[in-house]
């Protein structure tokens, strides 16, 4: 049986809309989302939330929560980068549109913070990354290739969140990843 320490993972929910659950647990701020911990279930879906308390018991800070979670989470829920159907969001054949999760789809946004998965994603395409959260559970990856247009991207963000619970909802930002500065931020 895996230790508890051993299946500490982190994931991104919405920093904004969900500051009062946020006072009672661990978590770091990236960009407009919080990244918050807990303890996957053997089932690999169910996620025990880490409170203060149960923090504070253990002796882990949040770095200490941090440093676990970065090893355990891609162990444990690898990435899943699958082409998305165009159809769905309107683009066209020679605009790659890419899914991003992790392998049981749960909590799969988390992957953004995978280390060097865009750096290495975009470098493979030779291309900096628009990024659209479309729900805690994933992104939507489009190539920056020069066509594409903010205000089509913001809308695509708004239908999917219209159509989400409101604890799915990560973010109604656009992120946008610079391959050659390896950095990601948010462009709202």
């Amino acid at each position: 049986m895996q230790t508890e320490t051993g299946r500490i993972i982190y994931y991104l929910t919405d920093f904004k809309s969900r500051q009062d659950q946020l006072k009672d647990r661990p978590y770091m701020i990236f960009e407009d989302m919080a990244v918050v911990f807990g303890i996957l279930d053997a089932d690999r879906y169910t996620v025990h939330p880490i409170d203060v308390r149960q923090a504070s018991y253990h002796g882990w800070t949040t770095d200490q929560l941090w440093e676990m979670a970065k090893k355990n989470t891609p162990r444990l829920l690898p990435e899943r980068i699958e082409p998305a159907d165009k159809k769905i969001i309107g683009h066209t054949d020679d605009e790659p549109v890419f899914l991003l999760s992790n392998d049981v789809q749960r909590y799969g946004s988390a992957v953004i913070c995978y280390e060097n998965l865009l750096y290495n994603f975009a470098c493979k395409y030779h291309d900096n990354l628009y990024l659209l959260p479309t729900s805690i559970h994933e992104c939507i990856i489009l190539l920056d290739q020069g066509s594409l247009s903010c205000e089509n991207l913001l809308d695509i963000i708004e239908e999917s969140n219209k159509m989400l619970k409101t604890d799915e909802i990560l973010s109604d930002n656009i992120y946008y990843y610079d391959r050659l500065q390896r950095e990601f931020f948010g462009l709202f």
